[in-house]
């Protein structure tokens, strides 16, 4: 029996983190060109600020301007911040023999 929990996330969503922009969680009820509205006004405003430190690493970043983008990340691994038919990974930190109960080949 595993341990400790799996942490779990949304596939996509870890393009947020790889890219360095913000996440944007879909609204309850809002429709995906909603969100894509809502997701550019906020990109384009974000990215502007954050225009002048493209090539620096984000840890030298403005102290308010990483603390924006690393809080919307938190979002990532909120259920409740889920679309419909997504595509979940999970990250362990050890998986034993007696862990696995089954394997399937994908071809």
């Amino acid at each position: 029996m595993l341990e400790s929990a799996p942490l779990l996330s949304e596939f996509s969503d870890w393009h947020a983190v790889l890219n360095r922009y913000l996440h944007v969680p879909v609204n309850p009820g809002e429709s995906e060109d909603e969100w894509e509205l809502r997701w550019t006004a906020l990109d384009d405003d974000f990215g502007a600020r954050a225009k002048p430190y493209d090539a620096a690493p984000i840890t030298e970043w403005p102290d308010e301007l990483r603390a924006e983008i690393e809080s919307s990340w938190e979002a990532i691994f909120d259920p409740a911040t889920w679309r419909p038919k997504l595509n979940l990974q999970a990250t362990i930190s050890e998986l034993r023999t007696a862990d696995v109960v089954r394997a399937v080949r994908i071809r």
